[in-house]
């Protein structure tokens, strides 16, 4: 559980959010710039019951005070919200790709889009997968949904985009958008 304020976190399960995130991060990381290793070491939350197929959303920390030890992260965390320890998944970011090119096809009734609009979050990019691994993941959500089809889009540092009626801000995913 945790002890906030707004986006700022000071306490997980009683202890200061820097004793909880040094415990997940190499020795040297507050030495370094620790971004880089936050970028994979990330926290999770319940998701809200209207995001269906996801268990836990992602919150990226955006600064961590290494004097008084709150870390910071882009949404309000609200008092007593329970956090996890959370590390990239590569295996999870293809199988959601495959499912979300699933429901684009559900959803257009087979039928291939006109124009596909994909927002994809850095971390997903060069951060996550190597240049052949990432371009192979790429192909193959293209061909399922029609490599053909017009594709444009670019790499974020956070996504918005709807989950049912709610528009959502996103950390470390794709916001995909199929005209037809």
């Amino acid at each position: 559980m945790t002890r906030s304020q707004g986006n700022v976190i000071y306490e997980i399960d009683g202890k200061p959010a820097l004793e909880v995130l040094q415990e997940y991060l190499p020795d040297r990381a507050l030495a370094e710039d620790w971004r880089s290793y936050a970028i994979s070491c990330v926290l999770c939350l319940r998701a809200p019951s209207y995001m269906k197929d996801e268990e836990y959303v992602v919150r990226t920390i955006v600064s961590l005070d290494a004097t008084d030890g709150p870390a910071t992260v882009q949404t309000e965390i609200p008092e007593g919200t329970s956090v996890w320890m959370s590390s990239r998944n590569q295996e999870k970011v293809t199988t959601g790709l495959d499912r979300m090119a699933d429901h684009i096809r559900h959803e257009l009734g087979g039928n291939q889009p006109n124009l596909m609009f994909h927002f994809d979050c850095c971390s997903r990019g060069k951060l996550m997968f190597r240049e052949q691994e990432k371009l192979r993941v790429l192909r193959q959500f293209r061909r399922a949904i029609g490599p053909e089809v017009p594709w444009a889009g670019f790499y974020t540092y956070g996504e918005i985009g709807p989950m049912d009626k709610h528009n959502c801000y996103h950390n470390q995913t794709a916001v995909v958008l199929a005209l037809g």
